[in-house]
């Protein structure tokens, strides 16, 4: 019934026959005696009879009317919503129902109410009404798959007990998959008999119903339930939102995090409430592995002064991690509209200092000083303890064939002529070409390529006709130019070129000499170098895979030769350095020139931080991405265990399977947004972890809600039923869903008809 007090209705309903008696009673209450003077007052009312009538009739369809108003208005008429149309039949129905379980739907909706809480008692309340020839089916789109329905297809037997499983759902941090629950919902009705029903309850929101991505999928999903004949019910649960802000991202300013370096991270947090925000206070915590538990540090608040709508507030935060292991970066802005957006992780996988190779082609063991890798040793590693921030490692050019480049952040080449060649020649594809096999150099090219940093010196041990052709490889390999024999004389330290000032590209590798800080190269003398042909750049470039080469500095000479050259080349960088690293031809390394100490150390720390590969974060991602992890040789034998840091209970065990390189576990499973925990447990009963931080995706704080119009659009259909739920708050008595309060409007219109009634009684003389 459309009443929330349907007796009153009826009593009100009965009442309307009141005025009809009274009025046949009013006719028959007077004893009709004929007398003289009479006979003239019956001629008149002969003549006024028809009028008199009439008016009599106008006011008893106005008083019949009015008691029926008076009755609807004191039942709580709230119109005949469109689920009517679904019917309640007599059984023997199949109906799924859909429930939006993603993060928006946990928006407040007045005190601890929200979006969520009215769709599940809503939920509870039609499950209830079903009768026992009835089958169910209940999906949530978390979980989009018939497979994973939280209510299998089938006869409700207990439906208090489905009650009380429904009352423990709570939103994920999940985005909406509408498409994919409404063809899980069509795989279970399709082969199912009698009348087909599909409810969903959602929010509807117009970030996941507009644009192609979204349509594509909901057309063509709704037009299969149309080809299975199910009847459709779309409950809109959405509500715009005045106040919101969004943690939209936790960033690391760098190619990663190293124990004892100072790691700058960037806080995003945007409005995306429909009003402004002053002083909100923004928490930063950081997570530590602490035995069994965590150990959470509190830095410095900050505060948002002030925010517009569909803005953003960044802040630079400083963390300076006092060990390699894992650290988690958090912050959390107060509580508003969405609870569910007002945290952000950062997973920072703390390295003991940045891994650097150096690949010595002249290592003089007997006298270090003259080797080409002595001085950068010591100026990025100057006790060998990587207590400065970097790891060196130097290994010969032999050593090459057994190094795996992937291990090191940054690789240099230092003075070497070549790389060892495989006897085994490459054969092409095509069978025609045999071509010289140097395993290693394929190794440091695929290195390169995704994402690893080479640095290139020259010298007088550079075999030339391997540099300018497997090396450079017609513009596609390495080297960024061709070289040519060495020009300037070592021995002769009264002639000398310097970095031309005017040539140092400003924001390039050599930025460090830029500005006013160029006047610090006539402090560096060169004595000899490799001239490089420029006129080899015509030759470079392979798509967007190899770029042309740059020239970052070039001497004072008179051809103005290059003097560093740099290239990207795919994910990575070159550098080239058309002299030594030691002080075979330059006087760099010296460390001490008219007073001027530190600037060989300086540049080359901050070349190795330019040009140092930036680790993927795998660590860190949303919620429902994978937890990937390839599996070493020594942790084959552990068993892992993923654990939630919030409840300390381990969701799963995983098993290692065989992945694209090599072992790994992987757990695609993660729902909820916060810390995990990668315990890997020895058969010695020892133990290692690492740590995973997943993220609620930052488009779910848009609330922007859809309205029939833009779900017509989306599904390509209006044939469906539509309620309004957004206006409706949790707990009310309505147990009717209709989107207007139509008695509100009855009472008005009650006291319109008595002013009429009243008015057209005087106007005609029935009383006064």
């Amino acid at each position: 019934m459309p009443f929330l007090h349907p007796l009153i209705f009826w009593m009100g309903l009965g009442a309307v026959s009141i005025p009809i008696i009274i009025y046949i009673l009013n006719r028959r209450r007077f004893k009709m005696i004929d007398w003289a003077a009479m006979r003239f007052l019956l001629d008149a009312l002969r003549k006024n009879r028809r009028r008199l009538r009439l008016e009599e009739l106008i006011l008893l369809l106005i008083r019949c009317l009015i008691v029926m108003l008076l009755g609807l208005g004191l039942s709580r008429f709230i119109g005949c919503g469109d689920d009517d149309s679904l019917g309640n039949g007599n059984g023997g129905r199949s109906v799924v129902f859909v429930l939006d379980d993603s993060i928006s739907m946990g928006q407040k909706r007045g005190g601890s109410a929200t979006a969520f809480t009215l769709a599940r008692k809503d939920l509870a309340d039609r499950i209830a009404k079903l009768s026992s020839k009835d089958h169910a089916a209940i999906i949530l789109t978390s979980r989009p798959s018939a497979g994973d329905a939280f209510l299998r297809m089938g006869p409700v037997g207990d439906p208090q007990g489905l009650a009380s499983r429904i009352k423990t759902l709570e939103p994920r941090d999940t985005r909406t998959h509408l498409a994919e629950a409404m063809a899980a919902a069509n795989e279970l009705l399709r082969d199912t008999d009698g009348k087909k029903h599909l409810y969903i309850l959602s929010d509807f929101r117009k970030i996941d119903i507009t644009g192609a991505a979204a349509t594509g999928p909901l057309q063509k999903a709704f037009a299969n339930l149309g080809n299975s004949s199910v009847k459709t019910l779309v409950m809109n649960f959405g509500l715009d939102s005045k106040r919101n802000l969004t943690v939209e991202s936790l960033e690391l300013n760098g190619k990663f995090a190293t124990a004892r370096g100072e790691s700058r991270i960037t806080v995003s947090v945007r409005n995306n409430g429909s009003m402004r925000v002053e002083n909100v206070p923004v928490s930063i915590w950081v997570s530590l592995p602490n035995g069994e538990k965590l150990r959470n540090v509190k830095l410095p608040e900050m505060t948002i002064k002030s925010l517009d709508p569909e803005k953003i507030w960044k802040k630079d935060i400083f963390f300076t991690p006092e060990k390699p292991g894992f650290a988690v970066i958090n912050a959390t802005l107060p509580a508003d509209d969405l609870p569910g957006d007002n945290s952000g992780w950062l997973s920072l996988d703390v390295q003991k200092a940045t891994k650097v190779l150096l690949v010595d082609g002249h290592p003089n063991m007997e006298i270090p000083e003259e080797s080409e890798s002595y001085f950068l040793r010591l100026a990025l590693d100057p006790t060998g303890r990587a207590d400065h921030g970097y790891d060196v490692e130097v290994i010969k050019r032999n050593d090459l064939p057994a190094t795996r480049f992937e291990n090191y952040d940054a690789v240099f080449l230092l003075n070497v002529s070549g790389f060892p060649l495989d006897p085994q020649p490459v054969i092409t594809p095509d069978k025609k070409e045999t071509i010289e096999n140097y395993p290693s150099l394929l190794g440091l090219e695929q290195y390169v390529s995704a994402g690893g940093g080479l640095v290139i010196f020259t010298g007088d041990r550079i075999d030339t006709n391997f540099y300018n052709g497997r090396l450079f490889k017609k513009g596609r390999g390495l080297n960024p130019l061709p070289l040519r024999a060495k020009v300037g004389d070592p021995e002769n330290r009264d002639v000398y070129f310097e970095f031309a000032p005017g040539s140092i590209r400003p924001d390039g590798v050599m930025q460090f000499f830029s500005g006013e800080a160029s006047v610090l190269v006539k402090l560096i003398r060169f004595f000899a170098f490799n001239p490089a042909d420029v006129s080899g750049k015509v030759l470079s470039g392979s798509g967007d895979e190899i770029a042309s080469p740059i020239i970052e500095a070039t001497y004072n000479d008179p051809n103005s030769s290059p003097a560093v050259i740099s290239r990207r080349f795919g994910k990575g960088r070159v550098v080239m350095f058309t002299t030594t690293s030691s002080l075979d031809w330059n006087d760099w390394a010296m460390d001490s020139v008219d007073q001027v100490r530190g600037l060989y150390v300086l540049y080359m720390a901050e070349l190795v931080d330019r040009v140092a590969r930036k680790k993927a974060n795998a660590f860190t991602a949303d919620v429902e991405q994978s937890i990937t992890y390839p599996i070493s040789d020594d942790l084959r034998d552990t068993k892992v265990t993923i654990r939630n840091t919030e409840t300390g209970s381990d969701i799963t065990t995983l098993v290692p399977q065989a992945g694209p390189a090599g072992q790994q576990v992987t757990h695609n499973k993660i729902l909820d947004a916060g810390i995990y925990r990668l315990i890997f447990r020895s058969p010695d009963s020892s133990t290692s972890e690492k740590l995973f931080a997943r993220n609620p995706d930052g488009l779910e704080g848009l609330l922007d809600v859809g309205d029939k119009k833009n779900i017509s659009a989306a599904l390509g259909s209006s044939d469906y039923s539509y309620i309004d739920r957004s206006k409706i708050q949790a707990g009310s008595k309505r147990d009717r869903l209709g989107d207007k309060q139509y008695w509100v409007w009855i009472i008005i219109g009650l006291c319109v008809l008595l002013g009429v009634e009243t008015f057209l009684a005087q106007r005609f003389g029935h009383w006064k």
